[in-house]
């Protein structure tokens, strides 16, 4: 008979009894939390204008790869202008339960997804300070308004060189008083060489537990060729593959030199021109001088490098700096241990062209390289120069002369 149209206000219909609002929510804020400068948590996600009838979840993701899902509990369906969740270890609050994760300093989390009533309401990319994320103390308290009861979390760092490999790794959170058990697997051809409890060797176990923790720990893991020789699996900075592995392989096994301490090499480190003849001595088999005259004044009787560098003078290796100095400290340059080495062999002739514009044909060093290039014990720093007066690391030094020996 008769037909109206007219408008309703929404936010009267909205509150009528009875009345079911869709699924709603979006995402305010996400970061770490924190209480007055203090690192507190580990994830915190606000909510904002939550509508729902069955679930509210929110999502972590590392990337595309999801971490952990907290799901809220506990609460009665219904609209709700704010939410908290704070994700982190743990979750020892009434409203909020996340699904088993672990943390790791190197997966920093950068996403968060809401699903309202299992539909997808928003999404927030944000940016973690990943120092502040390595640094947090593991625990977590998820919760809406309010954040139920703590625990203590001591922080065990496990670490393991190349050619094996330990679980869990990085810094592992241990509530206080927990047991925490760690297992160590070596590469194929590889053995435990020992293993480091606060600096503490255990000896080559293949797993260790922490019983009662109490404090902050660390575990490091040194591996080891199988055979049992402490080559170059010792050497924690020594990679598998790189270029010097199978000469530090060799230089430590012949005695020519060992590790800046026990689990490091310092392939990267200066080598001076004492530890450079040091080597070369040693690699000649470490033969006595027939001369007890050493020409150089700073040269002490007694010094580690005294009897290399009599033998070096001897065989004309090394003429020193100057008439009365030898310079031991002095980084070794490039330029010195190819003609170092050159002068060990005779000094043969290169017989070859000169590709490098940095060495002029009157450089003291200028057949020293064209014979190392030559002999493959060294190639040029580019197709064109040498680089003469670089400095030489101990690595390329242990190589060179692996390869001259070869």
């Amino acid at each position: 008979m008769d037909t109206m149209e007219f408008t309703l206000d929404d936010a009267e219909w909205a509150a009528l009894p009875g009345t079911v609002l869709p699924p709603s929510g979006s995402i305010e804020r996400a970061g770490i939390t924190h209480d007055n400068g203090d690192l507190k948590n580990a994830v915190s996600v606000d909510l904002k204008n939550v509508n729902f009838e069955s679930s509210v979840q929110v999502k972590l993701y590392s990337g595309d790869t999801l971490l952990t899902t907290a799901t809220l509990q506990g609460v009665t369906p219904g609209s709700y202008d704010f939410l908290t969740c704070c994700i982190a270890t743990e979750t020892a609050d009434e409203y909020w339960s996340l699904t088993p994760w672990t943390p790791k300093d190197n997966v920093v989390p950068n996403k968060v997804v809401l699903f309202v009533d299992g539909n997808e309401m928003d999404t927030m990319e944000f940016t973690l300070d990943a120092e502040d994320w390595a640094a947090l103390p593991g625990t977590a308290f998820p919760y809406s308004g309010s954040i139920g009861g703590g625990y203590t979390y001591y922080t065990i760092k496990a670490t393991a060189g190349v050619n094996g490999s330990i679980s869990p790794t990085g810094n592992v959170s241990v509530r206080e008083g927990r047991d925490q058990t760690f297992t160590i697997t070596p590469n194929k051809g590889y053995a435990v060489d020992k293993v480091l409890i606060d600096s503490k060797n255990v000896g080559a176990v293949k797993s260790y537990t922490f019983e009662n923790v109490k404090k902050n720990h660390t575990i490091e893991v040194v591996f080891m060729k199988a055979s049992g020789n402490p080559q170059t699996g010792v050497f924690v900075d020594v990679p598998e593959g790189s270029y010097y592995e199978e000469a530090v392989n060799w230089a430590v096994e012949k005695g020519i030199t060992t590790g800046t301490d026990a689990t490091h090499f310092s392939p990267d480190g200066i080598c001076t021109r004492a530890q450079a003849v040091t080597f070369l001595w040693r690699a000649a088999g470490s033969p006595a001088a027939k001369s007890a005259v050493m020409p150089f004044a700073d040269v002490k009787v007694g010094s580690y490098y005294y009897d290399a560098v009599l033998w070096a003078v001897e065989n004309g290796i090394t003429k020193g700096t100057s008439e009365t100095m030898f310079s031991p400290d002095a980084t070794c340059s490039r330029a010195q241990i190819v003609t170092f080495l050159w002068r060990s062999q005779k000094s043969p002739a290169a017989g070859t062209a000169n590709p490098f514009t940095d060495v002029k044909a009157s450089a003291y060093y200028a057949d020293a390289v064209l014979w190392a290039v030559k002999e493959d014990v060294t190639k040029g720093t580019a197709n064109t120069t040498f680089s003469p007066d670089a400095d030489c690391t101990r690595a390329q030094i242990v190589t060179f002369i692996w390869r001259c020996e070869k």
